[in-house]
């Protein structure tokens, strides 16, 4: 039986992103109760799963899978850092 790898850690990769843009995208300015639990499973999720599909990337990799998706959860992560990196560069320079 051949595990495809790069399969799972594309899936994790994509619920990643959309977990971390989840967490802060319906997160109001001041949380309280079962919205800020939420909140913090959202965020806790995203990064338990970019750790997971990161290294079902490398194990994809290792076993030499064929295809282009073992390059998709690190494209897709540093895709989604970039966004935020350039939201917080975009937030200081309007605060000058």
């Amino acid at each position: 039986m051949r595990r495809t790898y790069s399969l799972w850690s594309a899936g994790l990769s994509v619920s990643a992103g959309l977990l971390i843009v989840l967490s802060y995208g319906a997160a109001p300015a001041d949380p309280e109760g079962f919205g800020k639990i939420m909140i913090q499973i959202c965020f806790f999720g995203a990064l338990a799963s970019a750790v997971a599909s990161l290294a079902l990337s490398f194990l994809a990799w290792k076993n030499k899978e064929r295809g282009f998706l073992k390059w998709t959860a690190p494209l897709i992560l540093l895709g989604t850092l970039l966004v935020f990196l350039a939201l917080f560069v975009f937030m200081v320079i309007s605060f000058l």
